[in-house]
């Protein structure tokens, strides 16, 4: 929780702040306003990445990285005529973590009211029974038993007293207590890069934070109970999926396929530079090149795409556990206006092997769905801004203080992390 134990500093910031998306294939960088529970976005910049600079959403050249962000962020600043010194960054990448993790506690004197004292205990367990989980994943997947990775983001998403869901379980009497706390963890090397690139921009990095739990919190878990979402963000080198039910994040996973690999699809089969097959996938997407080559190029990316739809199929799986699948599936993402990307989620049988109630509808998550995020500049139109605008949303609650719910979770995390 990394950016909740550290808020802004009201008397430096002033309510300003930074939000630095470090992408694949753009640097997207916003400089916000926070006012009245709203994030003000008063100037943005988009900075196409080296090839060199980013894998599979990690970073793999600082050095160019940090090279990127600071022209970024000179011109974001730029127009907004404001320079923050704090910023809060978003992470992805295969090794990032995020799942929910529930416990249910029974309570011996069920007539006794629940105080924090006793909540943070709840917390405290669940805490630790996720971080072991988590921890012995990334030790199977690498073959490392030593890989350190540290906790990045922690929400609670679900809170019940003998069934009853409450947003607040202090002040309550009941037997059973059940509560869902959603972490995300991420190796040391991944968030070690991130502190690199804010430090040497002069920045305080008050927060890191799993990108698609941004967008999910920013989309969909305002909403309340009744919403529930898969939420796809295909970028340049990965596809982030979260899944929400009932108005809480049930977890988040991460595969390496994003839009680099329809890219050299395209340069391979044309026989051209990756520079030049970007921009003609750019022209595709948009409708822009003639009927004959639109026809060429769809057909040569229906096989890469079927690939990547099966690792949508495998993620979706390790999120039925019994439970139907939401029917409702929401794009975002530079890679998600490649036309094949809705056509392959709309057609076919895929959905017959998973947990689906009925066809899910296929939409994209716009700009204007980021309610709290205001764009000033008219600049961000595009669903590959929205996850630069998810993580401004983050920063209101910070600026304006946290629940009393958020409060006993961050001290829990406090009393657990070395």
């Amino acid at each position: 929780m990394s950016f909740l134990d550290k808020l802004f500093g009201y008397s430096e910031l002033k309510n300003y702040g930074v939000a630095l998306d470090v992408g694949t294939e753009f640097i997207k960088t916003l400089v916000f306003k926070i006012d009245k529970s709203k994030a003000y976005i008063l100037g943005s910049s988009r900075l196409r990445q080296e090839l060199k600079d980013m894998q599979g959403g990690a970073i793999t050249d600082i050095a160019g990285v940090i090279k990127n962000c600071s022209k970024s962020l000179e011109e974001a600043v730029s127009i907004a005529n404001i320079s923050p010194q704090k910023v809060i960054m978003g992470i992805s990448g295969e090794l990032v973590k995020g799942s929910t993790t529930s416990i249910t506690y029974t309570r011996r004197k069920a007539e006794n009211k629940i105080d924090a004292r006793e909540l943070r205990e709840i917390m405290k367990k669940v805490q630790e029974k996720a971080f072991g989980q988590i921890k012995n994943q990334i030790s199977w997947e690498t073959g490392k038993e030593d890989v350190d990775i540290r906790l990045v983001n922690a929400a609670i998403v679900d809170v019940r007293i003998d069934r009853h869901q409450v947003t607040n379980p202090i002040g309550f009497t009941g037997k059973n207590v059940k509560v869902g706390v959603y972490n995300a963890f991420a190796p040391m090397v991944y968030l070690g890069a991130l502190e690199a690139v804010a430090e040497n921009l002069s920045l305080d990095l008050t927060g890191i934070a799993a990108e698609p739990y941004a967008v999910a919190k920013a989309v969909g878990m305002e909403q309340g109970q009744d919403f529930s979402a898969i939420f796809v963000d295909v970028g340049g080198g990965t596809t982030d999926v979260a899944v929400v039910r009932s108005g809480g994040l049930e977890g988040t996973k991460v595969f390496a396929i994003g839009g680099r690999a329809f890219t050299r699809r395209i340069a391979k089969e044309f026989n051209i530079s990756f520079e030049k097959a970007e921009e003609l996938k750019i022209s595709y997407s948009k409708g822009e090149i003639d009927k004959k080559r639109q026809e060429k190029v769809g057909k040569m990316l229906e096989e890469d795409v079927k690939i990547w739809l099966a690792g949508v199929k495998m993620v979706l799986k390790e999120f039925s556990d019994n439970q139907s699948l939401p029917s409702r599936i929401l794009l975002c993402g530079g890679g998600s206006l490649l036309p094949e990307i809705k056509k392959v989620l709309e057609e076919g049988n895929w959905t017959q092997s998973l947990a689906f109630s009925q066809k899910p509808k296929i939409e994209f998550i716009k700009p204007k769905d980021v309610k709290n995020v205001i764009d000033e500049t008219k600049n961000l139109n595009e669903p590959s801004d929205v996850v630069a605008m998810s993580l401004a949303n983050l920063a209101i609650e910070l600026v304006e203080g946290e629940s009393p719910m958020t409060e006993v979770l961050r001290k829990t995390v406090e009393s657990i992390t070395p």
